[in-house]
């Protein structure tokens, strides 16, 4: 009788620890999707500065091209106002991310 409670004690040791290694993978994941959620914002924010950029550029080399003395030279080169950086119908709404896969 004695030696089936000191073995149920020792199964019961055995339990914990296991279940104690399984949770240790669960109590990473909430920092982990909390670093991809970052990442992911910064990646949205860089993305948007960029687009901003562009549009600027193509804004100053519009008004070159479309004002004195470019609007006469830049035709006789090829040269042509070009269009904004304009996303898709759609785009504004943030993707969903599935970062608990």
């Amino acid at each position: 009788m004695r030696y089936l409670t000191r073995t149920k004690k020792y199964l019961w040791y055995i339990l914990i620890i296991l279940l104690s290694l399984c949770m240790v993978p669960v109590e990473g994941t909430d920092r982990i999707q909390a670093e991809r959620a970052d990442q992911l914002e910064g990646t949205e924010n860089r993305i948007a500065v960029e687009r901003g950029r562009y549009n600027d550029l193509v804004k100053d080399y519009n008004t070159r091209v479309t004002q004195l003395p470019g609007k006469f030279i830049a035709p006789m080169f090829g040269f042509s106002t070009k269009a904004y950086f304009e996303a898709a119908a759609g785009a504004e709404t943030t993707p969903q991310v599935k970062l608990n896969q």
